[in-house]
C-alpha cells in the first residue's frame, strides 16, 4: 500500500570528477562539479549549476577537504559554504521543530482512549470467513464448487498502513465536533478512503498543477496527513493557520527523509527512484 523508493548513495570522488550535492534549495536541486584534475593539483575553476556562489562543501575527510579547497576561491566562498550547511540542519530541524508542537499528533500512544475500540472497528471492516478458512489450511488453499482457491501468505495490510489507519480513523473518534480534512488518500485502498468519506472526513482536493487548495482549511480545524507523508511546504502551511494535524505517516517513510538528509551532510547524492508527483516522492524531494 504505500509507494517505497530506492535512495543511492554515491561517492563524492568519481572518475576524476568531484561531485558534492549540497541541497541548499528544496528538491535536491543545488549541485556543484569541478573539473577532474591530475592527483595532488589545486582546484582553481569550479563548474557552479543552477544556485551557485558557493564553494565545495568540507564533508568528508581532511584530504577531500584540502584536495577540494583552492587556494585562489575567495573568502566569501567559505562563508557560503558555512551557511549551506546550516541550511541543510535547518530544514531538517525546521521539521522536527513543527512536529513537537502540542497540536501535532502522532504515534501511536496519542489516541490510547480509542485504541481499543477502532481497533475492533477494523478488525470487523477487514475481517473475511473466507480467507479465514484459506488460512485454517496449511497451504492457505480452499475448494469450493470445484474450484482451488490459494491465498498468498503474505497478504493483507503492512504494519506501517495499519497505523495509519488506526490514527486516522482514531482522529475521527477523537475530535467528533471538528471539521477533520486529509491532505491525500489516506493509502491507496478505495475501501479505506471509502470509509474516511463516510466519516465525513474532507479529501483535499488538487488542481491541474497537482496543486493542494488549503483555503478550505480554517484555524481550529484538524488535518490529517496521509501514510506518505506530506511536503515540508505544507506542513509549514497547516502550521500557520494553527490547526491540529494528525500526522499518520509511515515510520519507515520518515525514515527515508532521515537518510537522504544524512546522504546530504555526508556530501553523498541520493537519487530517488519513482513516480515523479507521488506524493511520498515529493514528501521526500521537499526534506533535503
Amino acid at each position: 500500500q504505500i509507494f517505497h523508493f530506492w535512495l543511492l548513495a554515491a561517492p563524492a570522488t568519481i572518475h576524476g570528477f568531484q561531485i558534492h550535492d549540497a541541497s541548499a534549495t528544496r528538491g535536491c536541486g543545488w549541485r556543484q562539479i569541478v573539473t577532474p584534475t591530475a592527483p595532488g593539483t589545486q582546484i582553481t575553476n569550479a563548474i557552479r549549476t543552477r544556485s551557485s556562489s558557493s564553494s565545495s562543501s568540507s564533508y568528508g575527510d581532511d584530504k577531500t577537504s584540502s584536495f577540494l579547497r583552492s587556494s585562489t576561491i575567495e573568502d566569501q566562498d567559505a562563508t557560503d559554504e558555512k551557511a549551506k550547511v546550516v541550511t541543510t540542519n535547518y530544514i531538517k530541524k525546521e521539521r522536527e521543530t513543527i512536529a513537537k508542537k502540542k497540536d501535532f499528533y502522532r504515534g501511536a500512544g496519542v489516541f490510547k482512549k480509542v485504541k481499543a475500540e477502532v481497533s475492533r472497528d477494523m478488525r470487523e471492516q477487514f475481517d473475511s470467513e473466507l480467507m479465514n478458512q484459506m488460512k485454517e489450511d496449511p497451504n492457505y488453499r480452499l475448494e469450493k464448487d470445484g474450484v482451488e482457491f490459494y491465498l498468498a501468505k503474505d497478504h493483507g495490510f503492512c504494519w506501517g498502513v495499519e497505523r495509519s489507519i488506526n490514527l486516522a480513523y482514531s482522529a475521527v473518534e477523537t475530535f467528533p465536533d471538528a471539521k477533520l480534512h486529509i491532505t491525500n488518500e489516506l493509502i491507496h485502498n478505495p475501501m479505506v478512503n471509502k470509509k474516511l468519506h463516510t466519516k465525513n472526513v474532507n479529501f483535499i482536493e488538487k488542481d491541474e498543477d497537482n496543486n493542494k487548495d488549503f483555503t478550505q482549511i480554517n484555524e481550529g480545524d484538524v488535518v490529517m496527513l496521509p501514510a506518505f507523508g506530506a511536503t515540508l511546504d505544507e506542513m509549514k502551511e497547516l502550521d500557520a493557520k494553527n490547526v491540529k494535524v494528525v500526522d499518520t505517516t509511515c515510520p519507515w517513510v520518515a525514515k527515508v527523509w532521515n537518510t537522504v538528509h544524512t546522504h546530504q551532510v555526508r556530501g553523498l547524492t541520493s537519487v530517488i527512484h519513482g513516480k515523479y508527483a507521488h506524493e511520498e516522492t515529493m514528501a521526500t524531494k521537499s526534506m533535503c
